[in-house]
């Protein structure tokens, strides 16, 4: 990315201009490319940006498996690693996977 591809950032959307966890191309592209050299200024996005890419190749290459297969497989994983480092960290702690619960909201809320 080269310097103003990222305008938006600042200049889209009012209420999120500027904002960290407003739209940015960081996400797509996190390399800032200035005088022949590349710049990183935000370094956990690059790892975002090669899963994002990944996906998107796998989903154009074949959008069937990535529906039905990659996702699930994904979430498993995902679910797999978090419930590991919960038990490193409290171990006599009991953590449960793969738990589904009905959640409904109440019926009338008043506001303050």
């Amino acid at each position: 990315m080269a310097f103003g591809e990222n305008a938006g950032f600042l200049d889209g959307v009012s209420e999120w201009a500027g904002w960290p966890l407003g739209p940015t191309r960081v996400w797509q592209k996190p390399f800032l490319h200035h005088d022949a050299k590349y710049y990183l200024p935000n370094p956990g996005a690059a790892p975002v940006a090669i899963r994002r890419a990944t996906e998107e190749l796998i989903r154009a290459a074949d959008k069937r498996f990535f529906e039905t297969s990659y996702k699930r497989k994904r979430g498993e994983f995902l679910e797999r690693i978090v419930a590991r480092t919960f038990h490193e960290w409290m171990p006599s702690a009991h953590v449960f996977e793969s738990l589904y619960y009905e959640y409904s909201r109440p019926r009338c809320c008043k506001k303050m």
